[in-house]
This record gives structure tokens, sequence and C-alpha cells, in this order.
């Protein structure tokens, strides 16, 4: 695999709720110069989610949203316009699901 660095890695926006141990993997993971990735947006449904403190350490930019409210998906949506580009992982308990974004019309 080729080292990438800078803006050859892909951005990505890593969803979390919890205590964020596998946000600590796909951080240490993505600061290898082998890591395809960046990690540039946290967003959690939980501004209590142990997780978040990963963001402070790392300097890494957060968003909390609660999305018992409909408007938050629109806000979520709207925060990633603002970073186009990124790719979404959202952690389960299981594993990962990984979406692509769109850019909304």
């Amino acid at each position: 695999m080729a080292l990438l660095t800078g803006s050859n890695k892909i951005n990505i926006a890593v969803f979390i709720s919890g205590t964020g141990s596998n946000l600590k993997s796909l951080i240490k993971f993505s600061k290898l110069k082998k890591s395809p990735i960046i990690i540039k947006l946290i967003i959690s449904n939980n501004y209590k989610s142990k997780g978040l403190q990963y963001a402070n350490i790392y300097k890494i930019k957060k968003k909390v949203f609660n999305f018992e409210n409909t408007l938050s998906e629109k806000k979520v949506i709207n925060e990633l316009e603002k970073n186009m580009g990124f790719l979404l992982i959202k952690i389960l308990y299981m594993g990962l699901i990984v979406l692509k974004t769109q850019k909304l019309k």
C-alpha cells in the first residue's frame, strides 16, 4: 500500500454514542502513515459520551445533536455539507457500516 499523506487521505466523520473504544482505535489507525483516512469530525447523540474526550485530546472537531428532535437530521446533513467529501462511519456494537455522502441540491 502506498503511503498517504495530507490531502491524499480520505476525510471521515465518526458517529459515536458511548465510551469511544472503537473511536480510539480508528484515531490511532488514522495517525499511521499507511492509513488511508483522517478523522475530521466526531458526531454524537450524547454530550456525556466519554468518546468526545478523544476529540479534545486529538484536536478533532466535534458536534453533539439531540436526535429526538427531527431538525437534528438536517443539522447533521448541514454540518457534513460544510465538509463535503466526508466518508461517514457509523460505529455499531458488532461492526462498521460505511456510507458515502452525496451533496444535496
